[in-house]
C-alpha cells in the first residue's frame, strides 16, 4: 500500500538533509509519497526516486532565499556538506548558535514542504452542530464578559453546550482563533502548548512559527516564550482552552503573562477554577 502524505516530519527530513548525496538512502515510501505531493512522481528504480528527492530537496532550500540566514545555512550545511566547525566560522556564528540556526531552518524548511492545499491551520475551531441551536441570551453574556475581563470561565455539565456556545462565539469574532484541545496526556506542559502556538503562527509568519518549533528542539523554553508572544500581539487574538484542568502551572504562568501583556487578547476557557468574568 502507498503511503499517504501527510506532512513533513523534521526528524525525518533532518535524515533526509544529511544525505542529500546519497540519493540511494533518501528512496523511501516516505519521499515518494512527498514527490507525489508535489507533482514530481518517479515510476522507477529506487535510485531514480532517491534522485528525485535530492532535487526537490535543494530546489526547496533555493526557495528560501528570501528568508536570509535560514537559506545559508541549510546551503552550507547540507547542499555543501560544511562541516558544523567551519560552517559555523564561515557563516559569522557559534557551533551553539548554529545548532539553533539550523534547527530551525529545517523547520521552516519542513513548512515549506507542505503544500498549500494541505496546510490545516492549527488550533481551528470545532465545526458547530448541525442543526444548531443559537442562545442568544448567553451568545451576549459571553461576549460582554470578554470585553470587560478578557477572560472568562465557562462551566457546565457534559453535554450542556459550552463548546458549541465558545465555537458560535470564536466564529462571529474578528480575532484569530486558537483552540487548544489538550492531548492524553494528564496535563498541557508548556512546550507541547508553544509547539502548537506555532503552528497557529504560521499562517501569518513561517518564519517566525519556525523560530518557535526551532527554539524548542533546542530546550530554549524562554526564547520560544517571546517569541511565541510577539506573534500573538501582532493582531487580535482569541485563545480558548478546552480543558483548563489539564494547564500545568508553567502554562498556567504563560496564560498570565500574556493576558497581562496583550491587550488585544481575550481568553476562554472551558471548566477550571472560577476566575475573573
Amino acid at each position: 500500500m502507498a503511503t499517504t502524505y501527510t506532512g513533513v516530519d523534521v526528524a525525518r527530513l533532518r535524515g533526509w538533509l544529511s544525505n542529500l548525496a546519497r540519493p540511494e538512502r533518501l528512496a523511501d515510501a516516505h519521499m515518494a509519497a512527498l514527490l507525489r505531493a508535489h507533482g514530481r512522481a518517479v515510476d522507477g528504480p529506487a535510485l531514480d526516486v532517491g534522485r528525485a528527492g535530492a532535487r526537490l530537496l535543494t530546489d526547496a532550500i533555493d526557495g528560501l532565499t528570501a528568508t536570509g540566514l535560514p537559506h545559508r545555512v541549510l546551503d552550507t550545511c547540507f547542499v555543501e556538506g560544511v562541516k558544523s566547525r567551519a560552517a559555523a566560522a564561515r557563516l559569522g556564528l557559534s557551533e551553539r548558535q548554529l545548532s539553533r540556526e539550523r534547527s530551525r531552518a529545517i523547520a521552516l524548511l519542513a513548512a515549506q514542504l507542505t503544500p498549500a492545499h494541505e496546510r490545516v491551520p492549527c488550533g481551528a475551531p470545532p465545526a458547530l452542530p448541525v442543526p444548531f441551536l443559537a442562545r442568544p441570551p448567553l451568545a451576549e453574556a459571553l461576549a460582554a464578559a470578554l470585553r470587560m475581563h478578557r477572560r472568562v470561565h465557562v462551566t457546565g455539565p457534559p453535554g450542556c453546550g459550552k463548546t458549541s456556545l465558545i465555537a458560535a462565539h470564536a466564529a462571529a469574532s474578528p480575532a484569530r482563533v486558537f483552540w487548544y484541545r489538550p492531548g492524553p496526556q494528564a496535563a498541557v506542559a508548556l512546550p507541547a502548548l508553544l509547539f502548537d502556538l506555532g503552528e497557529h503562527l504560521a499562517p501569518d509568519d513561517p518564519s517566525l512559527a519556525s523560530y518557535v518549533r526551532g527554539a524548542l528542539s533546542d530546550l530554549d523554553v524562554g526564547l520560544a516564550t517571546r517569541v511565541a508572544l510577539a506573534g500573538l500581539a501582532r493582531r487580535e487574538r482569541l485563545l480558548v482552552f478546552d480543558d483548563a484542568r489539564t494547564i500545568d502551572a508553567a502554562a498556567g504562568s504563560f496564560r498570565a503573562e500574556a493576558l497581562a501583556r496583550l491587550p488585544r487578547l481575550g481568553l476562554v476557557e472551558v471548566g477550571g477554577p472560577a476566575g475573573a468574568g
